[in-house]
């Protein structure tokens, strides 16, 4: 067995926990495809190595694998990719935060590598500044959508909490803007806190009352939040996609009054496996349930893989071609990559203790209600 390489940008090597079952190929072996997973520490990065490991072993291909942590930074993504094109891989998969995919995203498309981001939401990930970024995950403005939909059923009066340098304060910004004016809506209170800020909320804002409130960012912000004790007691609490499935969610005191936003699930596998089977391989694997975004993690690895023939040696030339051009059988729905390389046949929807609801779902009376 052989370790991933870690790449070491200004002499720095990741902070990330690479467990002993993500094995790579010798780096030595030309005919091995080049894959660089690129995060930063916590559970996406688990996820990640998961679903890499697993796509590996069902496309029967030991990939070289280099690992790199882009600590939530855009200077420290460049920097990361910077490393990684020395590496000359045939694709990079990663940069769950959407600032870290765009920052990353110019350098692999100025150096010419496959970028699949499968959980960057960021409405302009693809463009002519990143020509070589395909994104594998709906977008902020499908996401928002819904967002609006449960805040005009929830109002007359919600608080919006965003996180600050994440996708969560533009998402909260947006929604704001949205229903400013809507008779639906006459108080819509927005906040922008830091990560681990929740501090910064105002008790007579956040008081005993049932205002249902949107928290819009990581699971870490979402987490801080709930923990600092200056939510309603009673009343809905929103939360954006990357807290789907999240503990936090799930806690006892918070599940019967969560929703969260993510993509629908109307099918059951995945490429050529059923999807239940992918997420209790890496259950086994990670020690926990797996986080929102392993199956479009599992979809980009497989993409690239299955994208790879032994018979051409590194395909790194044809590799988006062929994905540009595949459909995937996935829980989402049969998706496929538009001219922009952004993710096609899905939609989102609002999550409710397992169940997916109707966004109206998200009631005035400060309730969710799952329907029959």
């Amino acid at each position: 067995m052989v370790a991933p390489l870690r790449l070491c940008p200004g002499g720095r090597a990741p902070s990330l926990a690479i467990p002993d079952w993500l094995a790579s190929a010798d780096p030595a072996d030309p005919t091995a495809p080049r894959l660089v997973l690129a995060e930063s520490a916590g559970p996406n990065a688990a996820d990640l190595f998961a679903a890499t490991a697993l796509a590996a072993e069902d496309a029967g291909i030991r990939p070289v694998v280099a690992i790199g942590d882009d600590r939530r930074d855009p200077d420290a993504a460049r920097a990361v990719a910077h490393e990684a094109a020395a590496v000359a891989p045939d694709a990079v998969i990663g940069h769950f935060g959407s600032r870290t995919a765009m920052a990353a995203g110019e350098v692999y498309g100025n150096a010419g590598i496959a970028f699949l981001a499968p959980g960057s939401s960021a409405d302009d990930l693809c463009g002519p500044d990143r020509p070589t970024t395909r994104q594998i995950f709906g977008r902020d403005a499908e996401q928002r959508a819904v967002l609006e939909a449960a805040a005009r059923s929830a109002g007359p009066a919600i608080l919006i909490l965003g996180e600050r340098d994440n996708y969560g304060a533009g998402l909260a910004r947006d929604l704001s803007g949205a229903v400013a004016g809507d008779p639906a809506v006459r108080t819509a209170t927005v906040r922008i806190l830091d990560r681990y800020g929740a501090g910064g909320l105002p008790r007579d804002e956040a008081g005993p009352g049932a205002a249902p409130v949107f928290l819009l960012g990581s699971q870490d912000f979402a987490t801080a939040v709930v923990d600092s004790g200056r939510l309603p007691r009673a009343g809905v609490l929103v939360f954006s996609d990357d807290s789907h499935g999240a503990p936090v969610v799930e806690r006892p005191d918070i599940a019967p009054r969560a929703a969260t936003v993510f993509l629908d699930r109307p099918g059951t596998r995945l490429v050529d496996r059923a999807a239940s089977d992918i997420r209790e391989r890496a259950a086994a694997r990670l020690g926990r349930a797996p986080g929102p975004y392993l199956e479009t993690t599992y979809l980009a690895v497989r993409a690239v893989l299955d994208a790879w023939s032994p018979a051409d040696g590194r395909a790194r030339r044809r590799v988006l071609d062929t994905i540009d051009a595949a459909v995937w059988e996935t829980p989402y729905g049969r998706l496929r990559l538009d001219a922009q390389g952004r993710l096609a046949g899905h939609r989102w929807c609002l999550w409710h203790r397992g169940r997916a609801v109707e966004p109206a779902a998200v009631a005035a009376a400060g309730t969710v209600s799952a329907g029959p």
